[in-house]
């Protein structure tokens, strides 16, 4: 599960078309998945990439949908509260299933540093984004409109 994860940005068609309606301006924009952590949690990695946030930052971020399900998360944990007890392995997969753990996100982000040893390089090869589009795309996104 942990690697399907750190590979979900790579050669993933619907992350393709994702960045290219950013670059094209398609606002408002919409993005999820049937849980909306999982796919959705790395497409917003991907964008808080893209418009030039910290590794802390997007992991910071990612970690948040654990504070959204915190009632499904609780109560996944309270109907097997038995089960869990003594077994880590169980708690860890309950996690992964109705939230998102640190070790994912940090793998995620790991492995695009590991892979090309930037956020910047990523882009690049991945989604053929150059710097000039890089800048476009955080000056629309990120710069006040008049």
């Amino acid at each position: 599960i942990k690697q399907y994860y750190a590979q979900l940005l790579y050669a993933n068609e619907s992350y393709h078309i994702l960045v290219h309606d950013l670059k094209a301006h398609t606002v408002p924009y919409l993005f999820h998945c049937a849980s909306g952590k999982d796919r959705t949690g790395v497409a917003a990695m991907l964008v808080l990439m893209i418009l030039g946030a910290s590794k802390e930052t997007i992991l910071e971020e990612y970690l948040k949908s654990n504070e959204y399900r915190a009632e499904n998360i609780a109560h996944a944990f309270a109907i097997r509260k038995e089960e869990v007890t003594g077994n880590p392995h169980l708690e860890e997969l309950l996690q992964m299933q109705f939230g998102v753990t640190r070790e994912v996100g940090q793998r995620v982000i790991d492995t695009v540093i590991d892979r090309y040893g930037s956020f910047e390089q990523y882009l690049f090869e991945e989604y053929d984004l150059g710097i000039g589009d890089v800048r476009s795309l955080r000056q629309f996104y990120l710069e006040p409109k008049d």
